[in-house]
């Protein structure tokens, strides 16, 4: 057994000095905003806001005023960021982050009638190119 823990740290120890930095996941731990797919869900869903029966008011009013943005007259699009991961190394320590993006389309009398989600993953430049920063309006 103390053979095979002996083992498995010279690996590890020789791929951080090989690779400098080792990757560890986060999950998508959300870091700005909501997470907007906890609280919005198809018609059949047990979310608390489903398709066909949540209004504009209760979307907006559940998820908060900030990070929106309207796309045309009954579209709207709310973003939040994520952090997929860290980068850590005895030289290192970034955050990989990423950005998610769901976008709810209203009928004229303001119920959701769909909605989507897309993503943006800054996928490891380590020179911090991807920051998301940019993309979030902190009025």
């Amino acid at each position: 057994m103390i053979s095979l823990i002996l083992a498995v740290a010279v690996i590890v120890v020789g791929l951080i000095v090989v690779e400098g930095c080792i990757y560890i996941p986060t999950f998508n731990a959300t870091v700005r905003g909501k997470n907007a797919t906890n609280i919005v869900g198809s018609a059949q869903s047990d979310r608390p806001l489903r398709v066909g029966m949540a209004t504009l008011r209760q979307v907006r009013n559940a998820l908060g005023l900030q990070y929106w943005s309207a796309t045309t007259k009954n579209s709207y699009s709310y973003m939040w960021e994520v952090q997929n991961g860290l980068w850590v190394g005895p030289l290192c320590y970034i955050p990989q982050h990423g950005v998610r993006t769901m976008t709810f389309e209203f009928d004229d009398s303001g119920i959701l009638r769909a909605f989507h989600v897309t993503s943006w993953d800054d996928n490891g430049d380590f020179i911090g190119l991807g920051d998301p920063d940019h993309l979030f309006n902190e009025h």
